[in-house]
């Protein structure tokens, strides 16, 4: 199905990764050398994350067409089997992408409709993706390349 073969290959090829997390140091520094708080000392005490490049591309003629194969991508999205999927590999955190290189979005915003009509979807992907991830005790890292939007 076009909408889910963007993250079935991420999740068959990043949990490559999982043997790298071995190596970490056993003690969690919860502060940084200069005193400040390490916000990312969560990261040392899981074993591994996983990421997810949700790239689309929506097909069509106009703006219009464009727009409606964006939400119809989007809402199709099958949040319960990602996650599930997501659950099989063992994961603790998930970084995924908002958008990247093609200018399309995976969650409404209404700053980016004003400048790039069309290029975010009706349906709020990442807050369910967000809110299950949540629900497993499970953490996001929300990814935006810069100069993604053409």
């Amino acid at each position: 199905m076009h909408s889910r073969f963007p993250y079935v290959l991420s999740l068959l090829l990043m949990p490559c990764a999982v043997g790298l997390a071995a190596d970490a140091p056993t003690t969690i520094n919860l502060t940084r050398p200069d005193g400040q708080p390490n916000r990312a000392a969560w990261m040392a005490q899981g074993t591994f994350g996983l990421m997810v490049h949700y790239l689309i591309t929506p097909r069509g003629d106009t703006p219009e067409q464009r727009t409606a194969e964006l939400n119809q991508l989007v809402d199709q999205f099958d949040v319960a089997d990602f996650l599930n999927r997501f659950d099989q590999t063992g994961a603790d955190w998930l970084i995924l992408t908002l958008g990247q290189t093609t200018g399309y979005f995976c969650a409404p915003n209404d700053y980016l409709d004003s400048k790039q009509p069309g290029h975010t979807p009706r349906r709020d992907l990442v807050r369910e993706i967000a809110d299950g991830l949540q629900q497993r005790d499970k953490r996001l890292i929300l990814y935006l390349a810069a100069g993604c939007s053409r």
